[in-house]
């Protein structure tokens, strides 16, 4: 509790340099992460509806959509995974048994916030940046 009140304070205290990391941080947010998330929504949403096209004849319907759902989730970042094993399972194409146990792996950060914020703006280097994703994936 004590701690709390001492951030409150401190937080008053410096309100100029709170209310500019507040400012920059929803600049960074819609310059930066809003316009890639809309992008890959709608890149990976409409991949999906043609996955059809594109899926091997040895591999049944179901596993094609959740393998699209692990790349896409590790390509693009954190909701597309979701979104696409959610959308999956509404459309009746897998199990909601499939997609709980699929989301544990479709579920990652993304190479443009890996690589372009928490590389740039954390670490300060592109190297760290590239060894976290690809742990990560």
């Amino acid at each position: 509790m004590t701690l709390v009140i001492a951030i409150l304070v401190l937080s008053l205290i410096y309100i100029e340099d709170v209310k500019d990391a507040i400012v920059g941080s929803i600049e960074k947010c819609i310059i930066g992460i809003v316009p890639s998330l809309f992008l890959n929504s709608v890149l990976s949403g409409v991949l999906i509806k043609c996955s059809g096209a594109f899926k091997p004849k040895r591999i049944s319907y179901s596993k094609y959509n959740i393998f699209l759902a692990f790349l896409l989730g590790n390509i693009c970042g954190y909701p597309i995974g979701a979104k696409i094993l959610a959308d999956l399972v509404k459309e009746n194409a897998i199990t909601k048994e499939k997609a709980e146990i699929a989301i544990c792996f479709s579920y990652a950060s993304g190479p443009a916030y890996i690589l372009g914020i928490v590389s740039t703006a954390v670490f300060r280097a592109k190297l760290l940046g590239f060894t976290a994703f690809i742990s990560i994936f």
